[in-house]
C-alpha cells in the first residue's frame, strides 16, 4: 500500500526545488497534494510538471495571517482534510559579515523562515486535530545546529526553528499531530549555488571546494534524498518521532 494513501498534504515554497521534489515522491506514494508559493506562474509550471490530478496550486504569501487561515481554508474546501503539512518556504538572505548585514535582509529572512513556519503551524494544527492528527515538518539546515559565518541571517533563522518545532511539538502531542524538522546540509541545488557565488563571486568553485571539506561523505546531498526524509517523517512510519531534528547533511552537523 503506498505510504500516503488517502492522505492530504500541503507544501509551501511548492515550486521550488525541495517542494518540487517533495511533491513527486507525496502523489506517487497515494497523496493529494496542495503547492503553496508566492508566484502564481511558478506554482502552475510546478503544477504541470507534476501532471497529477491529485495537485492543486495556491498562491500566498507565508508571512501573512490571512493568507495562512486561507491556504488552509482552501486545502480543506478541496480535498476535505488535512494531514501533513510542510513547511518548506524560505530565503537565504545575502552572505556579508554580520557588521554589514542589511537589517532589512535579516528582518525579512526571519519573516518567512521563523514567521512563515509559525503561522503555517498555527493554523495547520486545528485542521489536522480534527483530522484525527497528523505531520507536520518545518524544513531547517544543518546551519541550524552549528555556526556559519557570514550568513547570520540565514544561521539564526533555522536555530530559531529548532525552538519552534521543540516548542510545537508539546502543544501539537495531545492532538496527534507530530512536529520535526528536516536539515538538509549542502545540497546540489540553486540555493548552494546562490551562496557559493555569495561567498566567492569571482571563484564559486573555490567555495564549493571549501565547503566540500566540511562535509564528512565529501559530496553534496541531493534532492531525493531529502525528499526521502520528508516522506519519511509525513508517513506514519514515524509515528513515535516528534519535536526532533532529522539531519540530512552527509555528516556535516556531527
Amino acid at each position: 500500500m503506498p505510504r500516503l494513501q488517502d492522505k492530504v498534504a500541503i507544501i509551501t515554497g511548492g515550486a521550488g526545488e525541495i517542494g518540487l521534489a517533495c511533491a513527486r515522491l507525496f502523489v506517487e506514494e497515494g497523496a493529494k497534494v496542495v503547492l503553496c508559493g508566492r508566484n502564481q506562474a511558478s506554482l502552475q509550471e510546478a503544477q504541470t510538471a507534476l501532471a497529477h490530478d491529485n495537485v492543486a496550486i495556491f498562491a500566498g504569501d507565508v508571512t501573512r495571517e490571512d493568507d495562512n487561515r486561507a491556504l488552509i481554508a482552501f486545502a480543506l474546501e478541496r480535498f476535505e482534510r488535512l494531514d501533513v503539512f510542510f513547511a518548506n518556504a524560505g530565503i537565504e538572505g545575502v552572505f556579508a559579515p554580520i557588521s554589514a548585514y542589511p537589517l532589512d535582509v535579516f528582518q525579512q529572512t526571519l519573516a518567512v523562515n521563523v514567521v512563515g513556519p509559525f503561522l503555517g503551524i498555527k493554523h495547520a494544527l486545528p485542521a489536522m486535530a480534527r483530522s484525527g492528527g497528523g505531520s507536520i515538518i518545518v524544513c531547517s539546515s544543518a546551519a541550524g545546529m552549528q555556526g556559519g559565518a557570514g550568513i547570520c541571517g540565514y544561521n539564526t533563522s533555522k536555530h530559531a526553528v529548532s525552538g519552534l518545532v521543540r516548542s510545537a511539538a508539546r502543544d501539537a502531542a495531545p492532538f496527534k499531530v507530530r512536529v520535526n524538522s528536516v536539515n538538509p546540509g549542502p545540497l546540489d541545488s540553486k540555493m548552494m549555488s546562490a551562496l557559493e557565488r555569495g561567498g566567492s563571486p569571482q571563484a564559486p568553485d573555490k567555495a564549493r571546494a571549501l565547503m566540500l571539506r566540511k562535509v564528512p561523505m565529501a559530496r553534496y546531498g541531493t534532492l531525493t534524498e531529502v525528499a526521502q526524509m520528508v516522506l519519511f517523517l509525513a508517513s506514519d512510519e514515524s509515528s513515535y518521532c516528534t519535536g526532533a531534528l532529522f539531519p540530512v547533511d552527509g555528516g556535516t552537523s556531527s
